[in-house]
């Protein structure tokens, strides 16, 4: 249940919130539950908080920090999370329907079965973010950084995948009906489908060899492994 009277000092700005935060080096904050429908929140310190099934519908959280919060089938749907840290963050069953992500930092955190559908993810950050079972209809994800995530059984029907990171990632029994994949980033060592994967291999084989340098984080086609990959033989990588 949510504290009331940390919900009047969040609802009365985010330069309150956070100088009423560092004094009273206030810890995990509660707003399970809280109705906070478009509440200005922009840059406020919200690291730990629990807003699990909170109202936060067309709430301006941009540049806010929720690092680790527990935002359990919060309703975020319409919210402005612009640039917003949310790494570790636990949102399974969120509604970001329509909601504003771009450039948030979403590493490591818990999106199964979250809906996403129409948010805008462009130039967001994923990487090892679990959106297993996520509603991704329609959802832009242009640029976005989906290295290492779970993707299995999501919905990317529509999905704008354009310039994405799709490297190491786990995508099965995924729905990619009128997702454009030619104008994904990488595939390099995603664990595919055999029916992805054969759709990509013989029109796309490059996608399976444009590999991130770790020294210079520019991208660059490995022209041995990509001779590897267009022979017959070859049929994905070993799973470990």
């Amino acid at each position: 249940m949510a504290v009331q009277n940390q919900i009047v000092i969040l609802k009365s700005g985010s330069k309150n919130w956070n100088m009423w935060r560092a004094l009273n080096n206030a810890g995990k904050a509660d707003f399970g539950n809280a109705l906070l429908q478009g509440a200005d929140l922009k840059g406020a310190d919200l690291r730990n908080a629990d807003f699990s099934k909170a109202n936060l519908r067309s709430a301006d959280l941009s540049g806010a920090n929720l690092g680790e919060a527990n935002l359990w089938g919060a309703d975020l749907c319409g919210a402005n999370l612009v640039e917003a840290s949310l790494w570790g963050a636990d949102l399974a069953r969120a509604d970001l329907s329509e909601a504003n992500c771009s450039g948030a930092n979403l590493w490591e955190a818990d999106l199964s079965k979250a809906n996403l559908r129409k948010a805008d993810l462009s130039r967001t950050s994923l990487w090892e973010a679990n959106l297993s079972g996520a509603d991704l209809r329609g959802t832009n994800l242009e640029g976005a950084n989906l290295e290492g995530v779970d993707l299995s059984g999501a919905d990317l029907r529509g999905a704008n995948l354009c310039g994405a990171d799709l490297s190491k990632a786990r995508i099965r029994e995924v729905h990619f009906w009128k997702a454009d994949l030619k104008t994904v980033k990488s595939f390099y060592k995603a664990e595919l489908d055999p029916g992805i994967l054969f759709q990509i291999k013989p029109t796309w084989p490059e996608k399976l060899a444009t590999i991130r340098s770790a020294e210079t984080v520019e991208w660059f086609l490995d022209r041995t492994l990509l001779e590897q990959i267009k022979k017959p033989e070859w049929r994905g990588w070993q799973t470990e």
